[in-house]
């Protein structure tokens, strides 16, 4: 009986961490730099959108999205594009492994597919969210600070009307 509950909790196991998350497409203002927050299941966020099966993310200017999209776990497939004013889509290179960038200017993802929570999450005001950064390797680590950090907060606790 212990090895049959052992077989099915490694079972388990190994097909939750096979789950394959929707497609994403994340479209960030071309200009844009800094730490982006995707913030779901928000009730009055922005309406779910597919394109060719993919999850469509507009990321506005401030870089904090309120999606009506439901919170996802799993495999991730995500692409990332800068888009300029007439919507022309630049795509992005997601970095991996930050040790590795060259000393070269590209702008490009850094800790893409990060998640979180926003305040205790077993109460129902709690934020779960994605995010991102949009750096070149030169300005990077500037997004790390504890006033950009405060500041990021705040625009987000204005947003939601929601303090943690």
């Amino acid at each position: 009986m212990i090895n049959m509950i052992l077989v099915l909790t490694i079972l388990q196991s190994i097909l939750s961490c096979n789950k394959k998350a929707e497609k994403e497409i994340f479209l960030i203002p071309y200009d844009y730099r800094g730490k982006v927050i995707i913030i779901y299941n928000w009730q009055n966020g922005a309406k779910e959108r597919y394109e060719n099966g993919s999850r469509i993310y507009d990321i506005p200017i401030n870089g904090v999205l309120l999606t009506k999209f439901k919170d996802e776990y799993g495999i991730v497939n995500q692409t990332y594009y800068l888009v300029d004013s007439l919507g022309n889509r630049k795509l992005m290179e997601i970095i991996k492994d930050e040790s590795r960038v060259n000393a070269n200017n590209i702008v490009a993802i850094y800790r893409a597919g990060s998640v979180g929570v926003y305040g205790d999450s077993e109460k129902s005001t709690s934020i779960k969210y994605q995010k991102f950064y949009v750096s070149d390797k030169q300005n990077f680590e500037s997004y790390f600070n504890h006033k950009y950090n405060t500041a990021f907060d705040e625009k987000i606790k204005k947003l939601t009307g929601v303090s943690w």
